[in-house]
């Protein structure tokens, strides 16, 4: 009984990992995206449009949110390899 809740419980962390987590990761950059829209949004189109990335005002909310789970699957780590002698 205790290793099929075992099991149930790996299964259960794995799908939480797998889905739940970008979508979360998605809202909460669209939110961030709408406060950025209200705030500088013709500042930062105007300053993509200076890169050569023409997007609306509008978008911004969908940009920030598809860049939040893209960033999310590059998080850094650091090797610590000093020697301690």
């Amino acid at each position: 009984m205790e290793v099929l809740m075992l099991i149930i419980a790996a299964v259960a962390i794995i799908t939480f990992a797998i889905f739940i987590t970008p979508v979360m990761n998605f809202t909460l950059g669209y939110i961030a995206g709408i406060f950025a829209k209200i705030t500088i949004g013709n500042i930062l189109v105007s300053g993509l449009a200076l890169l050569g990335i023409h997007i609306s005002v509008a978008a911004i909310p969908l940009l920030f949110g598809v860049l939040n789970v893209i960033g999310s699957f590059f998080r850094g780590f650091s090797i610590n390899r000093h020697s301690s002698d």
